[in-house]
């Protein structure tokens, strides 16, 4: 019969959190490991007895550490079969084997073992630790290396911190865990993927395409954006913790690897795969709720109240007419609209993901899918994600392997869209700029004696708070004070903003091992990646009650007395479509080699790369939509603004040749030198490529026999240097020559009084013929060792990158002739110079059964 077999389980409370000041997060983290197995019914004892011998017989035993600790979760796995199993909570293991089964043996953190099996019915194993910083294979561009011999400043992420933290995307869950990587918290609207990345320094004076932004390659996959061909973040950002295997930074020279998109430093991502083994079904899930535990303190009504005529008094006012008086006052004690508060709720978060692996030697499997929901404080913006991938390894015949993979990624973003009053430029109640980011800004400080709606004439409705005991501020249909903003009335006519973003991508790569010449290669890749973003800008009319007389004795107050004008705001009321479909492809295609000869180890790599983009934009605005009357349709969401809707086609592509060359003598002396040449045709046809190569060196100086001698507690040092080039093209495309804009009525004019405008052409830029690759040029020299039986480790690295010929706008740098006109085009003309140290230390130890 089939069973599945609970082998461990994990239950935690992973975080509470007091944020300083604003907000509590408590947050719940479950994690579920199920292992399954396939069991017999047991047969009579002769029967079991024939089996025993034809079939085999079953092996059970304990797997512990070095210090004779349970190991739980170990993979104990029949070579070249389906069949294996994993230890439980106490390490122990039950196992159908063969007499000529050979067990392989593996867990995280510890050496793998391949043991014969000789009959015995009971084994006991003892796992020793792998000294992971040092034999662990990292992944480097374009293929893997173990940590010790890399001579390049390359790091790696702990994944495992990483799923842990309670944050709403990949690139927050990298702050603070590398040396180097810098991440700037975006806004934290639930979906605005809006935080960033840098490494090191960044280096760019570009008006058109520069960014911050490192390279992120994900299973090879180079990530641009298909509009300007810049890195970007946004399927970094989709991906799931739990399916992401390892996290590599490239931040010196190692980055050439990659190029000119390389020159920002380069993140390589590699997602989960599957193990050799028993299925394996892994399940965790996380909850967050987040409230506010104080709000900045204001003043309350009547507090306002004294401070307002105490002020207007010292600016010289002394009318009555403009002071609130005794009486209202008074009254201001008992008043306490608090539009903050109104507004305000708990967010949750919540977040699952499942997944799949197992396999035999000859082929393995993962699969998994993941749901993340995120709300807000503030009223109607949420967001939803939903991840699937899955992956295969397999033999499909001698010396030819497939590796394929599909993933799919969906989600939506729902916002607020109180930017219909955008305008607001009067720097009332603590704002200075009107739209959804400023919402927070008058919800705190709005004068607590206005309220948000008030009985106008036997109905209630959204008032305009524009009360002020000197004047009558703007109207209700200004669109550019705050009289005609209403955060309750904004969000009540359905004004609102909806992203929604889905794309797949589909990675196959096909390698074959040359029978004939041990260690040579060849392999191809193909990815292809579709996305669509579709966005839709609700902004509705609503309708404000204001107060008309509050500018007299007395009266600055809400009363009977009030005299009231209702008006609907239809300023910027409109709904507007837009929506992205985009198409990247890349193919790729590698010749391997790796041998040793004695003590002389080499491996090279020689490659060609071919990728597209294409991208559509469609964008259509319809003003004036009916108040109610919009039902989701364009039919009913008003005029088609012709003149401000459009459709762009873009397509952009690249072609690369790029090399490397590995060795090492005795795993004690090390070499690295990288060669790759990008071609852009942003440049003019002589300037098309550009040339980029790098060295690196390293000595494992702990290797040396005086070295050992001389300093036994250092387990290993290692000193590296390196020296490479890369550039950069982050310019508009054809600005070596010249371009123009067609004017359909901007040409001269004909006839009297200034005739009739014909059509004509303007020139653009003045173009810079001579424009070419800019050049950076990065220097490193590192240090890493482990001591203290490996307990500390440490790496160390100091840095300086020259900068040249930066591409530079020049609108700064000369002015252009009046005779001349228009602008000239950027240059290569700008030099820039940054240093810097980095320096990381780490201690791993376990003191009983507790590690850190």
């Amino acid at each position: 019969m089939k069973r599945l077999h609970k082998e461990s389980f994990r239950q935690k409370l992973q975080h509470i959190v007091l944020l300083p000041g604003t907000k509590w997060v408590c947050c719940f983290l479950i994690t579920f490991l199920l292992g399954g197995q396939l069991l017999t019914a047991a047969p009579s004892n002769a029967t079991q007895s024939q089996s025993q011998q034809s079939e085999g017989s079953r092996i059970s035993g304990k797997v512990t550490d070095d210090q004779g600790e349970p190991l739980i979760g170990v993979t104990i796995a029949c070579k070249g079969t389906s069949r294996g199993t994993i230890t439980d909570v106490n390490g122990k293991y039950s196992l159908e084997v063969r007499p000529s089964d050979v067990l392989v043996v593996s867990y995280v953190g510890y050496k793998r073992q391949i043991i014969p099996y000789t009959g015995q019915l009971e084994l006991n194993i003892k796992m020793l630790p792998d000294i992971k910083s040092l034999n662990e294979v990292v992944v480097v561009g374009y293929g893997t290396q173990k940590a010790k011999n890399i001579t390049g400043s390359i790091a790696t992420v702990n994944m495992q911190k990483a799923t842990e933290l309670p944050v709403g995307n990949l690139t927050e869950a990298l702050s603070g865990q590398i040396a180097g990587l810098s991440v700037n918290d975006g806004s934290s609207r639930p979906g605005d993927n809006t935080s960033t990345m840098q490494i090191r320094q960044v280096f760019n004076f570009s008006k058109n395409q520069g960014t911050p932004l490192p390279l992120v390659v994900i299973d090879g996959v180079i990530q641009i954006d298909p509009t300007s061909g810049l890195p970007t973040l946004d399927q970094f950002n989709m991906l799931d913790p739990s399916e992401i295997q390892s996290i590599s930074i490239l931040r010196d020279a190692s980055a050439a690897i990659y190029g000119a998109r390389g020159t920002q430093g380069v993140i390589i991502v590699t997602t989960k795969h599957g193990q050799i083994g028993a299925p394996k079904i892994s399940y965790s899930a996380k909850f967050e709720i987040d409230n506010a535990v104080s709000f900045e303190k204001t003043l309350n009504a009547y507090q306002y109240g004294v401070f307002a005529n105490s002020f207007l008094q010292a600016s010289g006012v002394t009318n009555p007419t403009n002071l609130y008086s005794t009486d209202e006052l008074n009254q201001m004690k008992t008043l306490n609209y608090n539009w903050l508060k109104e507004a305000w709720k708990p967010a949750g978060l919540m977040q699952h993901s499942i997944n799949v692996s197992g396999g035999s030697q000859k082929a393995t499997y993962f699969v998994g899918a993941s749901y993340y929901t995120q709300g807000a404080n503030l009223e109607n913006q949420n967001y939803n994600r939903y991840t699937f991938r899955a992956g295969t390894d397999a033999e499909i015949a001698s010396n030819l392997h497939l590796n394929g993979s599909v993933s799919a990624n969906s989600g939506k973003q729902t916002q607020s869209f109180t930017k219909v009053v955008s305008a607001i430029n009067d720097g009332s109640y603590g704002s200075y700029a009107g739209g959804e980011q400023a919402d927070y800004g008058y919800l705190l400080h709005m004068p607590q004696y206005i309220p948000w709606s008030y009985n106008v004439n036997g109905t209630t409705q959204y008032v305009s708070p524009a009360l002020s005991p000197a004047k009558v501020s703007g109207n209700a249909t200004s669109a550019n004070a705050i009289a005609d903003w209403n955060y309750f009335a904004i969000l009540n006519s359905g004004s609102a903003q909806t992203n929604t973003s889905n794309s797949y991508t589909a990675n196959f790569t096909l390698r074959y091992d040359i029978p004939y010449v041990k260690g040579l290669s060849v392999s191809g890749q193909y990815a292809r990646t579709y996305e669509t973003d579709n966005n839709e800008q609700d902004a509705m009319p609503f309708t404000l009650a204001l107060a008309t007389n509050t500018n007299t004795l007395d009266n600055h107050l809400y009363t009977s007395s009030t005299t009231w004008k209702v008006a609907q705001n239809n300023k910027n009321s409109r709904v507007v479509y837009s929506n992205q479909l985009s198409e990247n492809e890349q193919m790729n295609f590698f010749i391997n080699y790796a041998g040793s000869f004695g003590k002389n180890n080499i491996s090279a790599m020689a490659a060609a790369e071919r990728s597209t983009q294409s991208v559509q934009n469609n964008y259509y605005e319809y003003d004036n939509p009916l108040a109610g009357a919009y039902n989701g349709a364009s039919s009913s969401a008003g005029t088609l603004d012709v003149s401000n809707s459009y459709t762009t086609k873009t397509s952009l592509g690249t072609l690369s040749y790029f090399g490397r060359v590995n060795y090492n003598y005795a795993d004690k002396y090390l070499a690295q030198f990288i060669l790759r040449a990008d071609a852009s045709t942003k440049f003019a046809p002589a300037n098309y490529w550009g040339l980029f190569p790098t060295l690196s060196l390293g000595w494992i100086a702990s290797e040396e026999p005086w070295f050992r001698k001389e300093f036994g507690w250092v387990d290993y040092f290692k000193v590296r240097a390196s020296v490479g080039e890369t550039g950069k093209d982050n310019i508009t495309a054809y600005e070596w020559e010249q371009l123009y804009t067609y004017n359909a009525n901007k040409g001269l004019g004909f006839g009297s009084n200034g005739g009739s405008l014909v059509s004509g052409l303007t020139t653009n830029v003045t173009p810079t013929p001579n424009l070419r690759w800019d050049s950076t040029v990065k220097y490193d020299l590192g240090f890493d060792g482990n001591v203290l039986n490996n307990r500390l480790s440490f790496s160390l690295d100091g840095y300086f990158d020259r900068n040249t010929n930066l591409l530079t706008q020049m609108a700064s740098a000369a002015n252009v002739p009046i005779t001349a006109g228009g602008a000239y085009a950027e240059q290569n003309y700008a030099n820039l110079n940054d240093w810097g140290a980095e320096i990381s230390i780490n201690w791993k130890d376990k003191i009983g059964k507790v590690n850190h």
